[in-house]
């Protein structure tokens, strides 16, 4: 009861004042096209079976709200990318050409571009570098198409996950994001090349839902 208690007051605490902050990073998919995968695993496009394989995978500590997130970018056509080792589901990321919410504001895409949206991996399978395949062969891939830069973010104490993320060519940080929640509304700090990018929420061609409904274990960045 006790621990309850203290948890609940916290998160109080965080809804009158707390700070975040993530580097926004681009990969340049060119660089990538011709990279062969580490091959410790077997990577693909899913669809709606593999979603709701997914949804089925307690260690995933997927909740309702997430799955109303993945069902809304697969209804936006993002692209769902699944790792697996033996058959079994150990890694995903979605991949969308649309603009992207960040808290309040919108990163405005371009024609060529992509935005990696909540990847994970299972526990049992971190650490043994499934993620940067799942993002090597997304870029791959989907260069086919025309597009040229995948961008995501990765908070900065996910060092797992900015490991990751520099064991790809062609990935540089373009721009830092800190979020500053005061009284329950979030306000956005961006600094670096990119900062113009971040607009204010117009609700136009933007993905289903913000940033701030993301959880923490749903970082968007490789693990």
């Amino acid at each position: 009861m006790a621990s309850a208690r203290i948890s609940r007051f916290f998160g109080r605490c965080k809804d009158v004042f707390s700070v975040e902050a993530e580097d926004f990073y681009s990969i340049d998919m060119d660089q990538l096209r011709h990279q062969p995968l580490a091959g410790n695993c077997d990577v693909a496009f899913g669809d709606e079976r593999t979603l709701q394989e997914m949804l089925e995978l307690q260690d995933l500590g997927i909740t309702q709200r997430d799955e109303q997130y993945y069902q809304q970018l697969l209804s936006a056509h993002a692209w769902l990318v699944v790792a697996r080792v033996e058959g079994e589901i150990a890694a995903f990321v979605w991949v969308s050409s649309k603009n992207a919410r960040f808290y309040n504001r919108v990163f405005t895409m371009r024609s060529d571009e992509l935005y990696l949206h909540r990847g994970l991996t299972r526990p049992s399978f971190r650490g043994k570098d499934i993620m940067p395949d799942v993002i090597r062969f997304s870029c791959r891939e989907l260069s086919t198409l025309g597009f040229r830069v995948c961008y995501g973010a990765v908070a900065t104490h996910n060092i797992a996950s900015i490991r990751a993320v520099k064991k790809m060519a062609g990935t540089k940080t373009n721009s830092h994001v800190r979020r500053f929640r005061i009284l329950g509304r979030d306000h956005l700090s961006v600094s670096g090349s990119l900062k113009k990018r971040f607009r204010p929420n117009s609700h136009h061609s933007v993905e289903p839902c913000d940033r701030s409904s993301e959880t923490q274990s749903s970082n968007p960045a490789a693990r």
